[in-house]
């Protein structure tokens, strides 16, 4: 068995923001303005979802699905760290070691607007109600928990034309872990020591055995 690694990092975390919008802006059973329905399509009028700042043209109105800076600190001290438990044999050998650990990572979902301020309301509006609300099954299949929900507040800008770009944005704090699974490994795992000093006590003594160390308390005596 394989030593396996289970890791949700930003990369991730932006995706699985990314396609679980998408689908729900692209359900006119939700979405009732067809203006605020998502189209990959950017020749055709509707929402975009980004998972970055395009370097194409900016199509209006846009959601743009950035990561915020976030503690990575391991979450406990010493050798063992963030280790999650041990299972051993019948015998006491360790047979499998697994570690675990937990962060919060801000995602921030950055609407843009530029019809008017009511297309950034009711966008932040919908954006609310699903994180709140009608996705939460949705990202918990991706092993994503949903914390503190925070909305920036309303701003505008100029773009480069002179005309005004209304914006708002929502920083979701994520909840995500990992999980590390370390199986045995033969070459790691010492089955037998037995390590012996000879010396002799004078010069023409015999040499005879002055230390031997014991095998470890989960293996059987040396022979």
């Amino acid at each position: 068995m394989p030593e396996e690694l289970q890791y949700t990092g930003t990369n991730g975390l932006k995706m699985a923001f990314e396609e679980i919008l998408r689908a729900i802006f692209s359900d006119n059973t939700f979405i009732k303005d067809e203006r605020y329905l998502y189209t990959a399509d950017e020749n055709v009028a509707g929402l975009k979802i980004y998972r970055s700042n395009p370097k194409r043209v900016r199509f209006y109105p846009n959601i743009t699905i950035s990561a915020e800076g976030y503690d990575a600190s391991p979450t406990g001290l010493g050798d063992n760290i963030e280790e999650g438990g041990e299972d051993t044999d019948v015998d006491g050998t360790p047979i499998l070691q697994t570690y675990v650990g937990q962060y919060i990572v801000p995602i921030k979902l950055s609407i843009e607007a530029k019809a008017s301020t009511d297309d950034r309301e009711l966008l932040t509006d919908y954006v609310v109600q699903i994180l709140r609300i009608l996705s939460r099954d949705e990202f918990v299949q991706y092993g994503i928990g949903l914390g503190k929900i925070m909305v920036e507040g309303e701003a505008g800008e100029e773009d480069e034309s002179g005309e005004m770009i209304y914006t708002n944005a929502i920083t979701v704090y994520v909840n995500t872990d990992y999980s590390r699974i370390i199986p045995p490994d033969a070459d790691l795992f010492i089955q037998q020591t037995s390590i012996e000093v000879l010396g002799k006590l004078y010069q023409n003594s015999t040499p005879q055995e002055l230390h031997k160390e014991s095998d470890p308390p989960w293996l059987p005596p040396s022979i």
